[in-house]
């Protein structure tokens, strides 16, 4: 299979920078001064814990761990920055993690296929709250990716690539508002 980078996100020293790659169902771990491989973090392709089935997302917690949405497993998977796996979070809840962030209390994560948001309390792992669900309405998204929490952590927003904007809710879930509506379709599709 292909490989390719899907997400990256650096240590809280900024001294290490994470690439999620999907292809070979790893993250690896690199030195950001001079780009030299550290580590990788992960087995490889499967599905115990620890194992990849096609890595995207990633974030750093304020705890300086790593996050990543382990798509087709179907749940994140948390690391220490040296590579010891940590937990599983969302297994039985998520269906395919695709971008995740957190701040100091919430993992928020987007799921590609059901175009819902899954926000987890970062201390437990447990579910806060589930929405969006697949579609073009306001409230719903279509194949949503990355995500970020911003406005003093208030706020979220959501790549919705399938509907070619970015859409914004609060931190409760509440939709707020679209951004780039009509502006983010590439040539080839208009």
């Amino acid at each position: 299979s292909d490989v390719c980078s899907s997400d990256l996100t650096v240590s809280n020293d900024n001294s290490l920078l994470f690439i999620s790659r999907r292809g070979k169902d790893v993250i690896t771990c690199h030195d950001i001064v001079d780009g030299r491989l550290i580590r990788t973090i992960g087995g490889g392709r499967g599905t115990a814990m620890g194992q990849f089935n096609c890595v995207f997302g990633l974030c750093t917690t304020p705890s300086n761990t790593i996050i990543a949405a382990d798509y087709s497993n179907n749940r994140l998977q948390e690391f220490s920055v040296d590579g010891t796996f940590i937990r599983c979070i969302g297994i039985g809840v998520l269906g395919y993690p695709a971008g995740v962030c957190c701040n100091s209390k919430v993992i928020v994560v987007t799921d590609r296929v059901s175009g819902g948001v899954a926000m987890f309390k970062l201390s437990s792992g447990s579910l806060l709250r589930r929405f969006g669900g697949y579609g073009c309405r306001d409230s719903q998204l279509q194949y949503p990716y990355g995500v970020c929490l911003f406005d003093n952590d208030t706020h979220i927003a959501i790549a919705d690539s399938g509907n070619y904007r970015m859409s914004v809710f609060t931190i409760d879930g509440v939709f707020v508002r679209h951004i780039g509506v009509g502006e983010l379709r590439s040539e080839e599709h208009t």
